[in-house]
């Protein structure tokens, strides 16, 4: 396996990991690791060169610090993106990858994301002691639910029954949540690049109107152009980095008076199911799910107080409590200010 660091300023580290007898072209990225430990999933999918990768990488695992941030949990965000390739041979890349994990000796922990399938699991576990549970995805679709049911708590809208949802992906994650939300009573509609999965035209999704709109796939969906299309009073899903640009779009949002619940606040249940499990306290987990619904509706009525929206208060949370973290978990900044990659918002 070749290790090469990649320069990338305000992350612990990031690598380049290639391994010629598999074809495995992958980054690790390790946003910091407080407490000697990161969480994050293994994403794979094509990219179109190592510099894309390099910057989904870094972007995943800054969304992981907050995730953490935010859940309370000892250690800080990483992710991992393997580049697929047709040269690739993916058992024998798998395991190498977690060859790799296991040698880091607990630094960072894995589980699954977007393309890592049943399969790639089986192989990594047989390869590192560092995984995550296999029900990452049911856990972050709770997560999600609980804050949809957090935005109809602090909205006073009753119940899910009453809500239209417009789900964007019913994979791992988007198909737990629409069962979840039609088990409730909710009214769903589903757009999915899968013709076997999608009750609309994907195209045409920005044309729906529902009360909430649930991004479940890729990042960078909702930008200048699609925004103004959105027929939705709330943007709450299970999609990492949803916002092209996180500020500008967010800003837009709230320019057309439509809620925004952060990602890693909404999809945070992923990281709370796994990261405890690998901490050995699985048993806190169910606890703590069930404070996501709350917490989304506190972070609501503080967001309406102090009239800033709910990105920037969750924002300041998280920054709050990196800030906290032990020294060495923090990436560099100057002269011990607070790094911007925190997400602190003034």
């Amino acid at each position: 396996m070749k290790c090469t660091p990649i320069d990338a300023p305000g992350w612990e580290e990031v690598l380049a990991l290639d391994d010629a007898a598999s074809g495995l072209r992958a980054i690790l990225a390790i946003h910091a690791a407080p407490w000697g430990r990161s969480f994050g999933g293994i994403r794979v999918r094509p990219y179109p060169d190592q510099a894309s990768a390099v910057a989904d990488a870094t972007a995943l695992a800054c969304a992981m610090s907050r995730k953490t941030a935010w859940a309370r949990i000892e250690g800080g965000g990483a992710k991992t993106v393997v580049m697929v390739d047709p040269a690739m041979r993916r058992p024998e890349a798998i395991a190498a990858l977690g060859a790799f994990i296991e040698s880091l000796d607990g630094r960072y922990g894995a589980g699954g994301d977007l393309g890592f399938t049943l399969e790639d699991d089986a192989v990594l576990r047989g390869a590192t002691r560092f995984v995550a549970c296999s029900s990452a995805g049911d856990a972050a679709a709770a997560g999600v639910v609980a804050s949809i049911q957090g935005w109809v708590d602090a909205r006073g809208l009753g119940s899910l029954d009453a809500l239209h949802v417009l789900v964007q992906g019913a994979g791992e994650v988007g198909g737990h949540v629409v069962a979840r939300l039609r088990s409730a009573g909710a009214r769903v509609t589903v757009a999915d690049v899968d013709p076997a999965r999608t009750e609309i035209d994907p195209d045409a999704l920005w044309d729906v109107e529902a009360d909430v709109f649930c991004p479940c796939a890729v990042g960078g969906v909702l930008d200048a152009d699609t925004i103004p299309r959105l027929r939705a009073a709330a943007v709450i899903g299970g999609a990492n980095n949803p916002l092209a640009d996180e500020d500008a779009d967010a800003e837009r949002l709230a320019a057309r008076g439509i809620d925004y619940v952060p990602d890693f606040v909404a999809n945070v249940g992923a990281t709370i199911r796994g990261a405890l499990g690998m901490l050995g306290r699985g048993g806190e987990a169910d606890g703590r799910l069930a404070e996501i619904r709350p917490a989304v509706g506190a972070l609501l009525a503080r967001a309406r107080e102090e009239r800033r929206s709910p990105l920037a208060v969750a924002r300041t949370i998280v920054g709050e409590r990196m800030a906290a973290w032990p020294p060495r978990a923090r990436p560099p900044g100057s002269a011990g200010e607070p790094d911007d990659r925190y997400g602190e918002d003034g």
